[in-house]
């Protein structure tokens, strides 16, 4: 189907030519490092804001503390050294009344060997 001659021209057709600079002139409108960041900060996005949900029943309310649970669980295996973290998980237990679970978070959070 392709002969070797027609390879050698597909792969030369891909393969890029360093861009030219016609104008070496200095630019009339210098910009420097900290325009740049000043703008990236004037047109940063505002903090987008989860929306509280609102459970209606039991089952509801269960499929949405696993969701939270796993989510949890997963971000403290991804950074199991930052306290933070375990500090969320337990206080979001004891928020939903899950005391014994945040006791349960917070005694795997003293387990955890900083030095390593």
């Amino acid at each position: 189907m392709f002969k070797s001659s027609d390879r050698d021209i597909d792969r030369n057709h891909f393969l890029m030519k360093p861009s030219r600079v016609k104008n070496m002139n200095a630019a009339e409108v210098q910009v420097t490092a900290e325009q740049i960041i000043l703008d990236g900060q004037i047109h940063r996005d505002k903090v987008v804001i989860a929306p509280v949900q609102k459970v209606m029943d039991e089952e509801e309310m269960e499929n949405y503390k696993l969701r939270k649970r796993t989510d949890f669980e997963q971000a403290v295996k991804m950074k199991r050294h930052y306290l933070g973290q375990w500090i969320a998980y337990a206080l979001w237990e004891e928020k939903i009344k899950e005391i014994q679970r945040a006791r349960s978070i917070f005694e795997r959070c003293l387990e955890v060997d900083y030095k390593v």
